[in-house]
Protein backbone atom coordinates (compact mmCIF):
# COMPACT_ATOMS: atom_id res chain seq x y z
CA UNK A 1 0.00 0.00 0.00
CA UNK A 2 1.23 3.52 -0.76
CA UNK A 3 -0.15 7.04 -0.99
CA UNK A 4 -0.26 6.95 -4.78
CA UNK A 5 -2.84 4.17 -4.58
CA UNK A 6 -4.84 6.09 -1.99
CA UNK A 7 -4.78 9.16 -4.27
CA UNK A 8 -6.21 6.96 -7.01
CA UNK A 9 -8.87 5.50 -4.73
CA UNK A 10 -9.93 8.94 -3.49
CA UNK A 11 -9.81 10.63 -6.89
CA UNK A 12 -12.17 8.11 -8.47
CA UNK A 13 -14.04 7.27 -5.25
CA UNK A 14 -13.34 3.54 -5.58
CA UNK A 15 -14.49 2.64 -2.08
CA UNK A 16 -17.70 1.75 -0.30
CA UNK A 17 -19.32 5.11 0.44
CA UNK A 18 -22.29 3.77 2.44
CA UNK A 19 -22.52 4.98 6.03
CA UNK A 20 -19.27 6.94 5.85
CA UNK A 21 -18.17 8.29 9.23
CA UNK A 22 -15.19 10.12 10.63
CA UNK A 23 -13.24 8.66 13.52
CA UNK A 24 -15.46 10.87 15.71
CA UNK A 25 -18.64 9.22 14.31
CA UNK A 26 -19.60 12.23 12.17
CA UNK A 27 -21.55 11.36 9.01
CA UNK A 28 -19.64 12.07 5.77
CA UNK A 29 -20.98 12.59 2.26
CA UNK A 30 -18.55 13.32 -0.57
CA UNK A 31 -19.91 15.65 -3.26
CA UNK A 32 -16.63 16.40 -5.06
CA UNK A 33 -13.30 14.62 -4.50
CA UNK A 34 -11.42 17.74 -5.63
CA UNK A 35 -8.57 18.23 -8.08
CA UNK A 36 -5.31 16.38 -7.59
CA UNK A 37 -2.59 18.85 -6.65
CA UNK A 38 0.93 18.03 -7.88
CA UNK A 39 2.46 21.15 -6.31
CA UNK A 40 3.09 21.95 -2.65
CA UNK A 41 0.15 21.93 -0.27
CA UNK A 42 -2.68 19.48 0.34
CA UNK A 43 -3.19 16.58 -2.09
CA UNK A 44 -6.63 17.54 -3.41
CA UNK A 45 -7.93 21.07 -3.89
CA UNK A 46 -11.49 22.41 -4.14
CA UNK A 47 -13.14 19.34 -2.65
CA UNK A 48 -16.73 19.50 -1.40
CA UNK A 49 -18.07 17.33 1.44
CA UNK A 50 -20.88 17.31 3.98
CA UNK A 51 -19.79 16.50 7.54
CA UNK A 52 -22.63 16.07 10.01
CA UNK A 53 -24.89 17.91 7.58
CA UNK A 54 -22.59 20.95 7.25
CA UNK A 55 -21.22 21.74 3.76
CA UNK A 56 -17.47 22.22 3.57
CA UNK A 57 -15.37 23.33 0.58
CA UNK A 58 -11.59 23.14 0.77
CA UNK A 59 -8.65 20.74 0.56
CA UNK A 60 -8.26 17.03 1.36
CA UNK A 61 -4.97 15.55 2.58
CA UNK A 62 -4.22 11.85 2.02
CA UNK A 63 -1.96 9.70 4.24
CA UNK A 64 -1.34 6.03 4.87
CA UNK A 65 -1.48 6.53 8.65
CA UNK A 66 -3.20 9.25 10.63
CA UNK A 67 0.09 9.84 12.50
CA UNK A 68 1.63 11.00 9.20
CA UNK A 69 -0.06 14.38 9.69
CA UNK A 70 2.26 15.17 12.56
CA UNK A 71 5.21 13.29 11.06
CA UNK A 72 5.03 15.56 7.98
CA UNK A 73 4.66 18.64 10.23
CA UNK A 74 1.50 19.83 8.49
CA UNK A 75 0.28 21.40 11.73
CA UNK A 76 3.11 23.95 11.36
CA UNK A 77 2.45 24.72 7.67
CA UNK A 78 -0.09 27.42 6.84
CA UNK A 79 -0.74 25.84 3.45
CA UNK A 80 -2.80 23.26 5.32
CA UNK A 81 -5.14 25.70 7.08
CA UNK A 82 -7.88 25.04 4.51
CA UNK A 83 -7.87 21.22 4.86
CA UNK A 84 -11.45 20.10 5.52
CA UNK A 85 -10.87 16.33 5.66
CA UNK A 86 -7.94 14.07 6.53
CA UNK A 87 -8.29 10.78 4.58
CA UNK A 88 -6.14 7.86 5.77
CA UNK A 89 -5.83 4.14 5.20
CA UNK A 90 -5.55 3.33 8.90
CA UNK A 91 -6.09 5.27 12.11
CA UNK A 92 -3.12 4.87 14.44
CA UNK A 93 -3.07 8.26 16.16
CA UNK A 94 -4.19 8.82 19.76
CA UNK A 95 -5.27 12.37 18.89
CA UNK A 96 -7.06 14.11 16.01
CA UNK A 97 -5.02 16.07 13.46
CA UNK A 98 -4.97 19.84 13.89
CA UNK A 99 -4.66 22.69 11.43
CA UNK A 100 -1.90 25.29 11.94
CA UNK A 101 -4.54 27.57 13.48
CA UNK A 102 -5.27 24.89 16.15
CA UNK A 103 -8.68 23.74 14.90
CA UNK A 104 -9.38 20.00 14.61
CA UNK A 105 -9.62 18.18 11.26
CA UNK A 106 -12.10 15.31 10.79
CA UNK A 107 -10.41 12.03 9.80
CA UNK A 108 -11.90 9.47 7.42
CA UNK A 109 -10.49 5.89 7.41
CA UNK A 110 -10.67 3.87 4.15
CA UNK A 111 -9.28 0.55 5.39
CA UNK A 112 -11.88 -2.15 4.88
CA UNK A 113 -13.85 -0.06 2.37
CA UNK A 114 -11.86 -0.84 -0.81
CA UNK A 115 -12.90 -3.89 -2.82
CA UNK A 116 -10.46 -6.77 -2.52
CA UNK A 117 -10.47 -7.15 -6.33
CA UNK A 118 -9.16 -3.58 -6.79
CA UNK A 119 -6.40 -4.17 -4.23
CA UNK A 120 -5.38 -7.42 -5.90
CA UNK A 121 -5.23 -5.81 -9.34
CA UNK A 122 -3.17 -2.94 -8.01
CA UNK A 123 -0.63 -5.25 -6.37
CA UNK A 124 -0.54 -7.45 -9.50
CA UNK A 125 0.55 -4.55 -11.73
CA UNK A 126 2.85 -2.80 -9.27
CA UNK A 127 4.69 -6.04 -8.44
CA UNK A 128 4.77 -7.31 -12.01
CA UNK A 129 8.12 -8.54 -13.31
CA UNK A 130 7.16 -7.60 -16.88
CA UNK A 131 8.54 -4.42 -18.42
CA UNK A 132 4.97 -3.70 -19.58
CA UNK A 133 2.93 -4.71 -16.51
CA UNK A 134 -0.39 -4.92 -18.37
CA UNK A 135 0.93 -6.80 -21.42
CA UNK A 136 -1.51 -9.70 -20.96
CA UNK A 137 -4.52 -7.41 -20.49
CA UNK A 138 -3.52 -4.65 -22.92
CA UNK A 139 -5.71 -5.97 -25.72
CA UNK A 140 -8.82 -5.74 -23.51
CA UNK A 141 -8.54 -1.95 -23.11
CA UNK A 142 -10.69 0.04 -25.52
CA UNK A 143 -8.90 1.99 -28.24
CA UNK A 144 -10.21 5.32 -26.98
CA UNK A 145 -8.31 4.91 -23.71
CA UNK A 146 -5.17 3.83 -25.57
CA UNK A 147 -5.25 6.76 -27.98
CA UNK A 148 -5.99 9.18 -25.16
CA UNK A 149 -2.91 8.01 -23.27
CA UNK A 150 -0.71 8.09 -26.38
CA UNK A 151 -1.81 11.67 -27.09
CA UNK A 152 -0.96 12.60 -23.52
CA UNK A 153 2.52 11.05 -23.45
CA UNK A 154 3.41 12.43 -26.89
CA UNK A 155 2.58 15.93 -25.63
CA UNK A 156 4.67 15.23 -22.52
CA UNK A 157 7.61 14.08 -24.65
CA UNK A 158 7.48 17.19 -26.85
CA UNK A 159 7.21 19.36 -23.75
CA UNK A 160 10.35 17.86 -22.17
CA UNK A 161 12.36 18.36 -25.33
CA UNK A 162 10.98 21.87 -25.77
CA UNK A 163 12.19 22.70 -22.26
CA UNK A 164 15.72 21.62 -23.22
CA UNK A 165 15.60 23.95 -26.23
CA UNK A 166 14.30 26.77 -24.06
CA UNK A 167 17.25 26.24 -21.71
CA UNK A 168 19.64 26.59 -24.66
CA UNK A 169 17.71 29.66 -25.82
CA UNK A 170 18.00 31.38 -22.44
CA UNK A 171 21.72 30.61 -22.32
CA UNK A 172 22.01 32.38 -25.68
CA UNK A 173 19.94 35.37 -24.48
CA UNK A 174 17.11 34.62 -26.86
CA UNK A 175 19.17 33.97 -30.00
CA UNK A 176 17.12 31.34 -31.83
CA UNK A 177 19.73 30.81 -34.55
CA UNK A 178 22.47 29.97 -32.04
CA UNK A 179 20.13 27.79 -29.96
CA UNK A 180 18.95 25.92 -33.07
CA UNK A 181 22.55 25.36 -34.17
CA UNK A 182 23.45 23.85 -30.78
CA UNK A 183 20.28 21.74 -30.63
CA UNK A 184 20.72 20.40 -34.15
CA UNK A 185 24.47 19.85 -33.78
CA UNK A 186 23.80 17.82 -30.63
CA UNK A 187 21.49 15.54 -32.62
CA UNK A 188 24.32 14.57 -34.97
CA UNK A 189 25.66 12.53 -32.05
CA UNK A 190 22.69 10.15 -32.46
CA UNK A 191 22.55 9.41 -28.71
CA UNK A 192 26.03 7.94 -28.27
CA UNK A 193 27.86 11.22 -28.92
CA UNK A 194 25.11 13.76 -28.21
CA UNK A 195 26.91 15.37 -25.29
CA UNK A 196 30.17 15.60 -27.24
CA UNK A 197 28.48 17.30 -30.20
CA UNK A 198 26.74 19.78 -27.89
CA UNK A 199 30.07 20.58 -26.21
CA UNK A 200 31.63 21.07 -29.66
CA UNK A 201 28.84 23.43 -30.73
CA UNK A 202 29.06 25.43 -27.51
CA UNK A 203 32.83 25.76 -27.93
CA UNK A 204 32.46 26.97 -31.53
CA UNK A 205 29.80 29.69 -31.93
CA UNK A 206 27.54 29.67 -34.97
CA UNK A 207 28.60 33.18 -36.00
CA UNK A 208 32.13 31.92 -36.74
CA UNK A 209 30.79 29.47 -39.30
CA UNK A 210 28.70 32.22 -40.84
CA UNK A 211 31.88 34.22 -41.35
CA UNK A 212 33.48 31.22 -43.08
CA UNK A 213 30.40 29.88 -44.86
CA UNK A 214 31.99 30.08 -48.33
CA UNK A 215 34.74 27.58 -47.48
CA UNK A 216 33.92 23.97 -46.65
CA UNK A 217 37.59 23.40 -45.82
CA UNK A 218 37.50 26.15 -43.19
CA UNK A 219 34.31 24.73 -41.66
CA UNK A 220 35.79 21.24 -41.51
CA UNK A 221 39.03 22.59 -40.03
CA UNK A 222 37.06 24.44 -37.33
CA UNK A 223 34.94 21.44 -36.39
CA UNK A 224 37.67 18.79 -36.39
CA UNK A 225 40.13 21.14 -34.70
CA UNK A 226 37.66 22.17 -32.00
CA UNK A 227 36.81 18.48 -31.50
CA UNK A 228 40.53 17.72 -30.91
CA UNK A 229 40.33 15.06 -33.62
CA UNK A 230 42.90 16.44 -36.05
CA UNK A 231 45.99 14.17 -36.31
CA UNK A 232 49.14 15.35 -34.60
CA UNK A 233 51.23 14.00 -37.48
CA UNK A 234 49.08 14.27 -40.61
CA UNK A 235 50.03 11.85 -43.39
CA UNK A 236 48.03 13.22 -46.35
CA UNK A 237 47.53 16.61 -47.96
CA UNK A 238 43.91 16.93 -46.82
CA UNK A 239 44.84 16.44 -43.15
CA UNK A 240 47.85 18.74 -43.40
CA UNK A 241 45.67 21.45 -44.95
CA UNK A 242 43.08 21.17 -42.17
CA UNK A 243 45.71 21.34 -39.42
CA UNK A 244 47.26 24.45 -40.98
CA UNK A 245 43.87 26.09 -41.52
CA UNK A 246 42.71 25.31 -37.98
CA UNK A 247 45.83 26.72 -36.34
CA UNK A 248 45.20 29.98 -38.19
CA UNK A 249 41.47 30.12 -37.37
CA UNK A 250 41.98 29.12 -33.73
CA UNK A 251 44.37 32.04 -33.24
CA UNK A 252 42.13 34.42 -35.20
CA UNK A 253 39.00 33.71 -33.13
CA UNK A 254 40.73 32.85 -29.81
CA UNK A 255 39.14 29.40 -29.71
CA UNK A 256 39.59 26.63 -27.14
CA UNK A 257 38.96 23.03 -28.26
CA UNK A 258 37.11 20.42 -26.23
CA UNK A 259 38.94 17.34 -24.96
CA UNK A 260 39.27 14.38 -27.33
CA UNK A 261 38.06 12.15 -24.50
CA UNK A 262 34.52 13.37 -25.16
CA UNK A 263 34.23 11.18 -28.24
CA UNK A 264 33.07 7.57 -28.28
CA UNK A 265 34.03 5.23 -31.12
CA UNK A 266 33.59 1.84 -29.44
CA UNK A 267 30.89 -0.48 -30.81
CA UNK A 268 29.98 1.96 -33.59
CA UNK A 269 29.92 1.09 -37.27
CA UNK A 270 32.38 3.23 -39.29
CA UNK A 271 29.47 5.08 -40.93
CA UNK A 272 28.42 6.27 -37.46
CA UNK A 273 31.87 7.32 -36.28
CA UNK A 274 31.87 10.87 -34.90
CA UNK A 275 34.45 11.79 -37.56
CA UNK A 276 31.96 10.94 -40.32
CA UNK A 277 29.11 12.70 -38.50
CA UNK A 278 31.27 15.82 -38.05
CA UNK A 279 31.98 15.80 -41.78
CA UNK A 280 28.22 15.65 -42.44
CA UNK A 281 27.58 18.46 -40.00
CA UNK A 282 30.24 20.51 -41.77
CA UNK A 283 28.46 20.00 -45.10
CA UNK A 284 25.15 21.12 -43.58
CA UNK A 285 26.82 24.27 -42.25
CA UNK A 286 28.27 24.87 -45.70
CA UNK A 287 25.05 24.20 -47.63
CA UNK A 288 22.47 25.81 -45.35
CA UNK A 289 22.60 29.24 -43.73
CA UNK A 290 20.32 30.55 -40.97
CA UNK A 291 19.06 27.13 -39.90
CA UNK A 292 16.31 28.38 -37.63
CA UNK A 293 14.76 30.71 -40.19
CA UNK A 294 15.00 28.06 -42.90
CA UNK A 295 13.42 25.30 -40.82
CA UNK A 296 10.64 27.62 -39.67
CA UNK A 297 9.73 28.39 -43.27
CA UNK A 298 9.51 24.75 -44.44
CA UNK A 299 5.98 23.34 -44.39
CA UNK A 300 6.36 20.22 -46.55
CA UNK A 301 7.88 16.95 -45.32
CA UNK A 302 9.73 16.31 -48.56
CA UNK A 303 11.22 19.80 -48.43
CA UNK A 304 12.23 19.16 -44.83
CA UNK A 305 13.94 15.92 -45.83
CA UNK A 306 15.67 17.75 -48.66
CA UNK A 307 17.08 20.25 -46.12
CA UNK A 308 19.07 17.40 -44.56
CA UNK A 309 19.96 15.65 -47.80
CA UNK A 310 23.71 16.14 -48.04
CA UNK A 311 26.92 14.47 -49.06
CA UNK A 312 30.03 14.77 -46.95
CA UNK A 313 33.17 15.94 -48.73
CA UNK A 314 35.10 13.57 -51.00
CA UNK A 315 37.70 12.69 -48.35
CA UNK A 316 35.00 11.49 -45.93
CA UNK A 317 33.27 9.46 -48.60
CA UNK A 318 36.35 7.22 -48.61
CA UNK A 319 37.59 7.56 -44.98
CA UNK A 320 36.10 6.87 -41.56
CA UNK A 321 39.02 8.50 -39.74
CA UNK A 322 42.07 10.51 -40.69
CA UNK A 323 44.32 8.30 -42.83
CA UNK A 324 41.96 5.30 -42.54
CA UNK A 325 40.07 4.29 -45.65
CA UNK A 326 36.86 2.29 -45.88
CA UNK A 327 34.88 1.14 -48.90
CA UNK A 328 31.43 0.85 -47.29
CA UNK A 329 30.83 4.32 -45.87
CA UNK A 330 27.64 5.90 -47.21
CA UNK A 331 28.25 9.00 -49.29
CA UNK A 332 25.33 10.82 -47.70
CA UNK A 333 23.18 11.07 -44.62
CA UNK A 334 20.72 8.15 -44.87
CA UNK A 335 16.96 8.47 -45.10
CA UNK A 336 16.46 6.90 -41.68
CA UNK A 337 18.96 9.31 -40.12
CA UNK A 338 17.25 12.25 -41.82
CA UNK A 339 13.86 11.18 -40.48
CA UNK A 340 15.42 10.71 -37.05
CA UNK A 341 16.68 14.31 -37.12
CA UNK A 342 13.25 15.62 -38.11
CA UNK A 343 11.47 13.56 -35.45
CA UNK A 344 13.82 14.24 -32.54
CA UNK A 345 15.13 17.69 -33.44
CA UNK A 346 12.88 19.67 -35.78
CA UNK A 347 9.49 18.69 -34.29
CA UNK A 348 10.58 19.65 -30.72
CA UNK A 349 12.08 22.87 -32.09
CA UNK A 350 8.74 23.85 -33.64
CA UNK A 351 6.98 22.90 -30.40
CA UNK A 352 9.35 25.09 -28.38
CA UNK A 353 8.86 28.04 -30.73
CA UNK A 354 5.09 27.51 -30.59
CA UNK A 355 5.17 27.83 -26.81
CA UNK A 356 7.48 30.83 -26.82
CA UNK A 357 5.34 32.69 -29.36
CA UNK A 358 2.01 31.33 -28.11
CA UNK A 359 1.26 30.32 -31.70
CA UNK A 360 -0.48 26.97 -32.22
CA UNK A 361 0.42 26.96 -35.92
CA UNK A 362 3.94 25.68 -35.21
CA UNK A 363 2.71 23.02 -32.78
CA UNK A 364 0.32 21.81 -35.46
CA UNK A 365 3.22 21.70 -37.90
CA UNK A 366 5.29 19.67 -35.43
CA UNK A 367 2.49 17.14 -35.01
CA UNK A 368 1.94 17.05 -38.77
CA UNK A 369 5.60 16.10 -39.26
CA UNK A 370 5.30 13.25 -36.77
CA UNK A 371 2.05 12.03 -38.31
CA UNK A 372 3.52 12.14 -41.81
CA UNK A 373 6.77 10.30 -41.14
CA UNK A 374 7.20 6.51 -40.84
CA UNK A 375 7.70 5.11 -37.33
CA UNK A 376 11.04 4.41 -35.72
CA UNK A 377 11.95 0.76 -35.38
CA UNK A 378 13.71 -0.28 -32.19
CA UNK A 379 13.37 -2.68 -29.28
CA UNK A 380 10.68 -0.58 -27.60
CA UNK A 381 8.43 -0.20 -30.64
CA UNK A 382 8.84 -3.92 -31.38
CA UNK A 383 7.88 -4.68 -27.78
CA UNK A 384 4.68 -2.69 -28.16
CA UNK A 385 3.78 -4.35 -31.43
CA UNK A 386 4.23 -7.72 -29.70
CA UNK A 387 1.53 -6.81 -27.16
CA UNK A 388 -0.85 -5.53 -29.84
CA UNK A 389 -0.22 -1.79 -30.21
CA UNK A 390 -0.37 -0.70 -33.83
CA UNK A 391 2.45 1.71 -34.68
CA UNK A 392 1.94 3.36 -38.06
CA UNK A 393 3.68 6.74 -37.81
CA UNK A 394 6.44 8.57 -35.96
CA UNK A 395 3.69 10.04 -33.76
CA UNK A 396 2.88 6.51 -32.60
CA UNK A 397 6.50 5.44 -32.12
CA UNK A 398 7.43 8.58 -30.15
CA UNK A 399 4.37 8.18 -27.92
CA UNK A 400 5.04 4.47 -27.35
CA UNK A 401 8.67 5.17 -26.38
CA UNK A 402 7.57 7.80 -23.84
CA UNK A 403 4.85 5.52 -22.43
CA UNK A 404 7.31 2.66 -22.05
CA UNK A 405 10.13 4.69 -20.48
CA UNK A 406 8.13 6.99 -18.21
CA UNK A 407 5.19 4.84 -17.14
CA UNK A 408 5.58 1.11 -17.85
CA UNK A 409 9.13 0.47 -16.67
CA UNK A 410 8.58 2.79 -13.69
CA UNK A 411 5.36 0.95 -12.76
CA UNK A 412 3.38 4.21 -12.83
CA UNK A 413 0.18 2.34 -13.62
CA UNK A 414 -1.90 4.63 -11.41
CA UNK A 415 -0.87 7.67 -13.46
CA UNK A 416 -1.52 5.85 -16.74
CA UNK A 417 -5.01 6.02 -18.20
CA UNK A 418 -4.65 2.46 -19.48
CA UNK A 419 -3.53 1.22 -16.05
CA UNK A 420 -6.34 3.10 -14.30
CA UNK A 421 -8.90 1.51 -16.59
CA UNK A 422 -7.55 -1.99 -15.94
CA UNK A 423 -7.35 -1.60 -12.17
CA UNK A 424 -10.82 -0.13 -12.02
Amino acid sequence: MNEAFLHYIWQFQYFNSQNLQTTQKEAVQVIKAGYWNTDSGADFQQAEVFIDGIRWIGSVEIHLNSTDWQAHQHSQNNRYNNVILHVVWRDNAPTIAQRPDGSLIPTLVLEGRVKLEVLEKYHYYINSQHDIPCEKQFATVNNLQKMSMLDYVLAQRLQKKAEKITTLLHAQTGDWEEATYQWLAQSFGFKVNNEAFLALAQATPYRIFQKNKDSLTSIEALLFGQASLLPQNPTDEYSKNLVEKYNYLRHKYSLSPIAAAHWKFMRLRPANFPTVRIAQLATLLYQQSHWFSALLAIEDIKAMQQFFKLQQSAYWQAHYDFGKTASQISHELGKESINNLIINTVAPLLAAYSQQQDNELFMERALSLLEGLPPEHNKITQRWEDVGLTIRTAFDSQASIELYNEFCTKKRCLQCRIGKELIR
